[in-house]
């Protein structure tokens, strides 16, 4: 009797050991990127935690501000585990929000097959995923960039896309404070008007400054509808002067005469990235 019940505690020991060790060994689940600029044929994930092997898919943001799963532009393959910087070749055209979402290997295909490789989810049953804001160097942005003197259309396109981020989730904040403002005004006690009043104040100043973020996002984009106009000019004279030497001389004589409306000299646009691209208006989120 006595064997049986020292057989017994070193088995519930033993269980209580592998649990335990299992517990030690379970690993989070958690998909990071951030705001970048590309030539489109890839984008950068900063960080991967899966417990399975699985994918790291990327795709376009719908109208709901969510993945759309109808429109993969790039996916990658990753074993289980911690993973960082991982490239993953895209098709992206446009500027916008894409989606970085996890998924399992579950499908009997080799490649990625969704929905047979299901989305991975947390703790609380929400979709493992993290948006970011992606700005595309195309062919005629760099060559408009390349008439100006001292400009970097990479960081420029860097910086603009930071700004979109950061204006996102400045929104998102908004969101959250303006929930808990109603969440305190609903229990109708006197006591937590000292906190009610410090979210308020939380309010006004973020919504101050996204009001300047959003003046600044309209200087960037009409900047970059400028210099976009006179690289999709160059990029005509270049495919002209390969058909035919004399169009692109007549070419050049009307581009020399005939400068977009409301377009800026070269130097005061030049002068203009310069200073959009500085930043002055950003701060880092605390």
């Amino acid at each position: 009797m006595r064997k049986n019940r020292v057989l017994l505690v070193l088995v519930v020991a033993s269980v209580a050991l592998v649990l335990s060790a299992g517990a030690a060994a379970a690993q989070d689940v958690s998909v990071s990127a951030d705001a970048q600029a590309t030539e489109g044929d890839s984008v950068l994930i900063d960080t991967v935690e899966i417990d399975e092997d699985g994918w790291v898919a990327v795709y376009e943001e719908s109208v709901l501000e969510e993945p759309d799963f109808d429109s993969l532009v790039g996916v990658e393959a990753v074993d289980e585990g911690t993973h960082t910087n991982i490239d993953v070749e895209t098709e992206i055209e446009e500027h916008g929000f894409y989606y970085a979402v996890l998924h399992y290997d579950e499908s009997a295909a080799t490649e990625f097959d969704y929905p047979d490789d299901p989305v991975v989810t947390d703790d609380d049953g929400n979709d493992v995923q993290d948006f970011f804001f992606v700005s595309v160097e195309t062919e005629e942005l760099a060559a408009g960039a390349e008439q100006f003197e001292d400009v970097d259309i990479r960081s420029f396109l860097l910086n603009y896309a930071e700004t979109n981020q950061q204006k996102r989730e400045i929104e998102h904040r908004l969101s959250n404070l303006r929930d808990s403002v109603d969440e305190l005004e609903d229990r109708e006690d006197e006591d937590v008007e000292d906190e009610l009043q410090n979210l308020r104040d939380e309010i006004d100043a973020e919504e101050e400054f996204l009001e300047e973020l959003e003046v600044t996002l309209a200087d960037r984009e009409e900047l970059l509808r400028q210099i976009e106009e006179m690289g999709a000019e160059e990029v005509d004279d270049d495919d002209d002067a390969d058909d035919d030497a004399d169009e692109e001389t007549d070419d050049d004589e009307e581009d020399d005469d005939t400068e977009p409306e409301g377009l800026p000299g070269f130097t005061a646009v030049a002068a203009l990235v310069a200073l959009l691209t500085g930043g002055a208006l950003l701060r880092r989120n605390e």
